[in-house]
């Protein structure tokens, strides 16, 4: 990750983000070292700086941004309760005091490539991450669910994991995305299989599942595009 100078002493030292906050204020703090005044200390002999990049690089800003459940949390991180309990709490304060954001409900979406770039910050993720992607009947983008982290056909195979987000939001439409980190675009047999299961419950539910995208900062492959994807 890429270092400034703020994160440094005169003499070369790396500041601490303590000493960093004190020095120079608290929008000053990357998202670890957020995540480091959080948790306090490491665990399972990490550093606090160690996981909380850890982190970040497993989950991305979206998962975080969507992160509710202690018990993947703790499942991915490895992180006890306490440390799992005061992160969450941190992240659910956030969203009930800003609230969601209206960027994403821009979007219209007209082709596979009009929602890659929600997904941006699963390009480089560590761990395998499935999203929800849920559109009105006009097609505009009303939502985004991190749906699972590190267990995307799991989730796949589990037609409520997709579906139950789409009746809360009252969407028409879903596009599901999840990454390779191995940064292949290609589906796997599975992918493929589970993929169209979904699309089959979505039809008794009203639901239509629009497109699957597999993606990678090199690109995306769409289920869709590759006719792979049966309506």
């Amino acid at each position: 990750m890429k270092r400034r100078a703020a994160d440094f002493e005169s003499d070369g030292a790396q500041l601490m983000p303590r000493e960093k906050l004190l020095k120079y204020g608290i929008e000053e703090l990357s998202l670890p070292e957020l995540l480091a005044l959080i948790l306090g200390t490491g665990y399972g002999g990490k550093s606090v700086m160690e996981l909380s990049y850890g982190i970040v690089r497993d989950y991305g800003t979206g998962g975080l941004k969507d992160l509710k459940e202690i018990g993947n949390l703790r499942e991915v991180t490895g992180m006890p309760f306490v440390k799992s309990a005061m992160l969450l709490a941190s992240l659910e304060l956030g969203r009930r005091l800003c609230g969601k954001g209206d960027d994403e409900e821009m979007i219209r979406v007209t082709q596979p490539g009009d929602v890659y770039p929600l997904t941006k910050d699963m390009w480089d993720l560590d761990q395998e991450q499935l999203r929800g992607i849920y559109l009105n009947a006009a097609s505009k983008v009303i939502g985004t669910k991190v749906l699972t982290v590190g267990t995307a056909r799991q989730s796949l195979s589990d037609p409520a994991t997709v579906f139950r987000p789409a009746l809360k939001m009252g969407a028409s439409y879903v596009i599901l995305a999840h990454n390779h980190p191995s940064g292949e675009t290609d589906p796997s047999q599975a992918d493929v299989a589970v993929t169209n299961e979904i699309a089959s419950a979505g039809k008794i539910l009203h639901i239509k599942l629009l497109d699957h995208l597999i993606v990678t900062r090199n690109g995306f492959t769409s289920l869709l595009g590759a006719g792979l994807l049966k309506h």
